[in-house]
């Protein structure tokens, strides 16, 4: 089925392209030429004056049942319309409704951590486009849960995450990689107790939760911010905190959201804490989010390898992280070739 020409303003989509118990946030049209629906299958019917062969068959917002989407395809609809205007609404429809990534748990915790990865992006990316509800947070805790178990049953799984993420899914990867290199960190320290170490998960997967409100310009410019931008920028920790708050969530957790951008020595944002004013958990999810950015391809620099990150967190970051907690990343990132620089001289 085309568009008519005089309708360059609308495109078409599938029928099968609307899932079962969704919600559509943009006006669906049907083709008056193809249509056979009855009054009692469109509850919101309208004209559309710019388009006098399409009618407004639902209206946003739209909830769509399995029985309503059969009943369109029985009577001969395979293809309803969309404005152009509201495409990148259709595109965000289609991200939130795709199918979850699966994780086997019956792999090794090193092939699993990878399709533990895969979903926490997925289910990270949705809290970006879609509200954030108590059954979208459980799924968020069992990502991080299941993140901690596959370092806890194999510590070096954190060295099989992604360094190589598309621009426009920078975020969600990254939120992942703070959430298992904040755990890895944590047991390098001695820290051993589970529920502390599924929080460190949670609170790295969560840590830039708060940029869902800024602006997609800003998040996704392909360059340094200007001054405003850099501003609208460094509300996302507050952001991110009024979010975490609505529901019940570890103090520690909300922490790590509000306050991974200070450094020991006060340059730090947003309130410019310094030493012991920023909690331990902060400090190591401020060094998993640093190491994480550096070893992470952006579209605006290269991603640097374990050890070009080691050695310019350890000369350019001197009295801004903790070296105590950088030594726990050296431990966690060891390998038998020996990449990593001393730990001992880093501050």
């Amino acid at each position: 089925m085309s568009i008519p020409s005089k309708n360059r303003d609308f495109f078409e989509i599938k029928l099968d392209f609307l899932k079962d118990n969704t919600s559509s946030h943009f006006d669906v049209y049907a083709n008056l030429d193809n249509t056979k629906v009855t009054q009692n299958q469109r509850p919101s019917i309208g004209t559309n004056p710019d388009a006098d062969d399409l009618l407004l068959y639902a209206k946003a917002p739209y909830s769509w049942t399995h029985r309503e989407i059969s009943d369109l395809n029985s009577s001969g609809i395979s293809s309803l319309y969309v404005k152009e205007d509201d495409r990148k609404r259709f595109q965000r429809y289609l991200r939130i409704n795709e199918p979850a990534p699966e994780v086997d748990h019956s792999l090794e915790a090193r092939f699993r951590i990878v399709q533990v990865e895969e979903l926490g992006a997925h289910l990270i990316e949705t809290s970006f486009l879609a509200e954030i509800d108590d059954d979208l947070v459980g799924k968020l805790r069992g990502v991080a849960g299941d993140l901690s178990n596959c370092l806890r049953e194999d510590p070096r799984s954190v060295l099989h995450l992604k360094t190589l993420a598309d621009h426009d899914l920078y975020t969600y990867i990254h939120s992942v990689g703070v959430g298992s290199l904040s755990t890895a960190i944590a047991m390098s320290l001695g820290i051993t107790d589970p529920t502390e170490l599924a929080n460190y998960a949670f609170g790295g997967l969560m840590h830039d939760i708060g940029k869902r409100d800024v602006p997609l310009n800003i998040l996704n410019k392909a360059g340094p911010l200007n001054p405003d931008e850099w501003e609208h920028m460094k509300r996302h920790p507050d952001h991110g905190t009024r979010i975490v708050t609505e529901f019940e969530t570890p103090q520690m957790v909300v922490d790590m959201i509000s306050l991974h951008h200070e450094k020991l020595d006060g340059s730090g944002y947003p309130f410019g804490l310094s030493k012991n004013e920023i909690p331990i958990h902060v400090q190591i999810a401020t060094v998993a989010d640093i190491f994480n950015a550096l070893t992470t391809t952006r579209c605006y620099h290269r991603k640097r390898t374990r050890f070009e990150a080691l050695m310019f967190m350890k000369h350019h970051l001197k009295g801004k992280i903790s070296a105590e907690v950088f030594k726990g990343l050296v431990r966690c990132l060891a390998t038998e070739e020996q990449v990593v620089p001393p730990a001992s001289k880093v501050a």
